[in-house]
Parts: structure tokens; sequence; C-alpha cells
């Protein structure tokens, strides 16, 4: 083999194995974090906290103690319009999901009947919608779909 071959399937056998390393992440070390970080219980939930000043977080988690949906929406305290506006928001996704968890993006679409809206994009592990009303963001969800939530 030439050199300049072999360094071109080196570089290929890298960027496969990266992106690999990159679709993979330990569902039950995410859950541990989550519960230790926003001091949620083992019992059943689902459990809602205040993730961030202004901001509900509710995880719901799946019977074998994995997250199985994580929802944002702005609290009522004080609040008359249910919006969550601002790039802090999408820095607490980014921090709460951030692209090793997330893995590839695998498509994107939107849909909308009058003013509501959403707009979803599926990654490997997680699927992240958001929610509009008119051009004001409403809620995120971000679903785990490997995993199966409880009925409501």
């Amino acid at each position: 083999m030439t050199r300049k071959r072999s360094f071109g399937l080196v570089v290929l056998v890298s960027l496969t194995l990266a992106s690999t390393l990159t679709a993979q992440f330990d569902a039950t070390q995410f859950a541990k974090n989550l519960r230790a970080k926003y001091a949620l219980t083992i019992a059943t939930g689902p459990f809602t906290t205040e993730a961030t000043p202004g901001i509900d977080m509710t995880v719901v988690f799946a019977a074998n103690d994995q997250v199985c949906r994580i929802r944002l929406q702005p609290n009522q305290a004080g609040r008359t319009r249910r919006v969550m506006a601002g790039r802090s928001v999408d820095r607490f996704i980014d921090q709460l999901v951030p692209p090793a968890i997330r893995g590839k993006g695998l498509q994107r679409f939107s849909e909308a009947i009058g003013l509501p809206s959403k707009s979803t994009i599926q990654y490997e592990n997680v699927t992240i919608s958001e929610f509009f009303q008119g051009q004001e963001r409403t809620e995120v969800t971000v679903t785990f779909p490997q995993e199966v939530c409880p009925a409501p």
C-alpha cells in the first residue's frame, strides 16, 4: 500500500470509530446524574422541579429507571404568559442533552395548525420537539425513543 493510501485508510477508520463513539451514551449514568443534580428520588415519577429560573422541568422515567421524557415549560410563579424565550433556555437544553448524548442528527420536520406549531429534530438517541404559539416558544420536550414511558 502506498503511504498516501494507508493514511487515507487510517483517517477513514478513525472517523468511523469517532462517529460510533459519539452515537453511544450511557443511559443509566445519564439518569443517575439527572437524579443527583436535581434531587429526584428513586421512586416512580414524573418529577417536576425548577430547572433554571422561570423554567420547570418534568422528568418521566421508564420502568427500567431510565429517562424516557423530559418536558420544559415556563413556571407559573407570577407569570401571565407561558412563554420560554431567550438564549438561556437554548444553553440549558445544550447542557442537559449535549451533542455527545444526542448522537447524529437524522431528520428535522415542522408542523403547524394555525398559530400552534411544533418543530422536531430527531437524533440517534433523542428527539427534541419545540412547541410554539405564533413565534413564542411555549414548551420543549426531549424524548428518548429507546425507552417506553408509562401511560399518563
